[in-house]
């Protein structure tokens, strides 16, 4: 029995939407899209309990969304911050 890491994109970004594309091949995991303008965008990320939750500055959540990441933040990564990972592996 295997265990997948669940990983939640939270946003519509173009930038957020590749790297789900990619997140999906990967086998190991489990990657679930939640647009933050769906009614039901805060009941959703409340019911899930996933690894890490990605989302974009450049599109960043509102204020009740916000407040909602800062509960887990050792689980929130940002767009920039995976910008600037990337980089330092790079350069």
């Amino acid at each position: 029995m295997s265990f997948k890491k669940s990983v939640v994109i939270f946003g519509r970004s173009l930038y957020l939407a590749g790297i789900g594309a990619c997140l999906k091949r990967e086998h190991g995991l489990d990657v679930c899209e939640i647009d933050p303008q769906d009614p039901v965008a805060r009941q959703s990320l409340e019911a899930m309990t996933p690894a890490v939750i990605l989302f974009d500055l450049s599109d960043p959540p509102g204020d009740l969304d916000m407040g909602l990441l800062k509960q887990q933040p050792s689980k929130v990564v940002t767009v920039e911050e995976l910008s600037k990972l990337n980089a330092n592996q790079t350069g």
